[in-house]
């Protein structure tokens, strides 16, 4: 039997087992999967179970040894990521001379718990239970009792972690992006590749352009400034229903304070936004930035928070 059939016996026998009790999958991986499809003996694999001041109490553990020596955690924990990943660090914590883990979960996890990183940046490879999962095979090649080689299982799970993160967008690196892009956008800017675009290849002339641009520039000025209410309006709206939401006179001045103080923070970094006119969305991302560990949370903590309090009330009055 070559390894992509011990995998696709492995995820028919995972599959048997959603909705089944933890002491089930236990069993089932104990007695057949890790003796039966991995070639572990009976002393190569060992139970253990939490502590009773463990959180994750009952959560099976199973550790794997080759000659007399323990190599990996195996933690099955058939419904719930976040407890089995917990149980699993916990352990290695426990254990210095581990640092090799299963997590059987939704999918089958593979870390590599490095001395000296955090536990959200130890390498991992992520495995759908999948008939002819080519990564299943793998898995089951490289924790094979007879082949298992920690330093070929590492390089491994380095891989597939690098793979899936070229895979997955970033977040921080769009962030940091969109900021760039933000703090590089200028009238000035927008105006020189106008010019360049109508004078340099349409062969319009300068002057054609400078009195088109300047009419074209007044005309957006003016529709924006219609479109909006003035803030002083806003202001008062706010206050009052801050008023009939049971706030003193003296809160609302605050909190209408606290707002404006984080549109002068915004203008001051160069942002020209009007939080008076601003949609939800909007709003609510600024409660993000100001808010907790948010990139603005010390201007938010102002005035014993009083700032980023004001910020989320404004957020419920838009609601």
């Amino acid at each position: 039997m070559d390894f992509q059939d011990v995998w696709n016996k492995i995820v028919k026998k995972q599959n048997a087992l959603f909705g089944k009790k933890e002491d089930v999958v236990q069993t089932m991986w104990e007695s057949v999967i890790l003796p039966d499809y991995l070639g572990y003996d009976e002393e190569c694999i060992v139970s253990e179970r939490g502590t009773e001041n463990d959180s994750t109490d009952g959560i099976a553990n199973v550790v794997l040894c080759k000659d007399g020596r323990e190599n990996c955690i195996v933690v099955l924990c058939p419904f719930e990521l976040s407890a089995g990943r917990e149980q699993l660090f916990s352990y290695f914590k426990q254990m210095d001379q581990l640092s090799m883990g299963i997590l059987v979960c939704d999918k089958l996890y593979v870390y590599d718990c490095q001395c000296g990183l955090d536990s959200s940046e130890y390498p991992y490879a992520e495995i759908q239970f999948e008939q002819n999962n080519l990564d299943g095979t793998d898995f089951v090649e490289f924790f094979n009792a007879q082949n298992f080689d920690e330093a070929q299982i590492k390089e491994w799970i380095a891989r597939k972690n690098e793979e899936r993160n070229l895979s997955e967008p970033n977040d921080n690196d769009f962030d940091n992006n969109v900021a760039k892009i933000k703090n590089e956008i200028s009238c000035g800017l927008v105006k020189e590749l106008l010019k360049k675009y109508f004078v340099d290849e349409r062969h319009f002339s300068i002057d054609e352009f400078e009195k088109a641009y300047s009419e074209r520039n007044q005309l957006a000025v003016t529709t924006i400034q219609s479109s909006r209410r003035p803030p002083h309006a806003c202001v008062a709206e706010f206050k009052n229903w801050l008023v009939l939401h049971s706030y003193t006179f003296n809160a609302a001045d605050g909190y209408a304070s606290a707002v404006e103080r984080i549109q002068e923070h915004q203008q001051d970094i160069g942002n020209d936004i009007d939080i008076w006119n601003a949609s939800k969305e909007m709003v609510q991302k600024l409660v993000r930035d100001y808010d907790g560990s948010g990139k603005y949370a010390k201007i938010g903590q102002e005035r014993h928070s009083t700032v980023i309090n004001g910020l989320k009330r404004y957020c419920d009055f838009l609601s």
